[in-house]
């Protein structure tokens, strides 16, 4: 049994590659189907990400916000003081 691996710079064209190749040879098999499992994994992967991207923004977000406001107090306490003082 021969084989044949194609490498290609943009994996968009492995279903063209496959169809110019299935003329001259019995099976062919692209990355997809060699790897199923594999490519469950990265679905479900991505999906996990999206979730850590969004929990990120929540703490960036948070943290800005933070930041902003706690200028204003500051800044509001800092301009109060000297009057309170008598």
């Amino acid at each position: 049994m021969q084989q044949i691996f194609v490498l290609l710079n943009d994996t968009s064209q492995t279903d063209a590659v496959a169809a110019a190749v299935q003329a001259r040879i019995t099976t062919v098999m692209n990355w997809k189907k060699m790897n199923e499992f594999l490519l469950a994994y990265e679905e479900m992967a991505n999906s996990y990400m999206v979730f850590f991207y969004l929990i990120v923004l929540g703490i960036t977000a948070t943290v800005i916000i933070k930041h902003l406001v706690m200028a204003v107090f500051e800044r509001d306490a800092r301009d109060w003081h000297p009057l309170s003082i008598g």
